[in-house]
């Protein structure tokens, strides 16, 4: 966006050296306005004159101011650190209200309190335990 902006305004207005005939390698290789590289500067020659055309200063001049506000913001938050505990803040309270469901599992009353034992959570299923002559031990259920 800097470089197509860059371009606008150092343009004199001038048409005919906007015609790309046969000197437009010869018009690339010359130096770049704009402090574009010379990469850039081929992909703008390279665009449709209609593209070009479309390109208006107004509509880059408002990007530019909000990009160069976002970056500002950007820069505020990392520099104010009270600032950004507050915008956290909010962001989370953005969260809690986005995804405010009630809870689907229930607390065991007995589970708060400490009484289950590891015993109790072992399914007491039936299942075959088997020794080999090795030593292997091999559970079946």
């Amino acid at each position: 966006q800097g470089g197509a902006r860059a371009l606008l305004q150092e343009g004199d207005g001038d048409e005919e050296e906007e015609d790309q005939g046969e000197d437009a390698p010869a018009a690339s290789a010359g130096p770049v306005p704009g402090g574009l590289s010379p990469v850039q500067a081929e992909a703008i020659l390279a665009m449709p004159l209609r593209r070009l055309t479309s390109l208006e200063a107004g509509k880059l001049a408002a990007e530019c101011e909000d990009l160069e506000a976002a970056i500002a913001a950007r820069d505020r938050l990392l520099g104010d650190r009270a600032f950004l505990r507050a915008a956290m803040a909010d962001d989370l309270d953005a969260l809690a209200e986005a995804f405010d469901e009630p809870r689907r599992t229930r607390v065991n009353e007995d589970a708060a309190a400490g009484e289950i034992s590891t015993a109790d959570l072992i399914d007491n299923d039936r299942c075959l335990v088997l020794l080999t002559a090795r030593g292997y031990v091999k559970r079946i259920a």
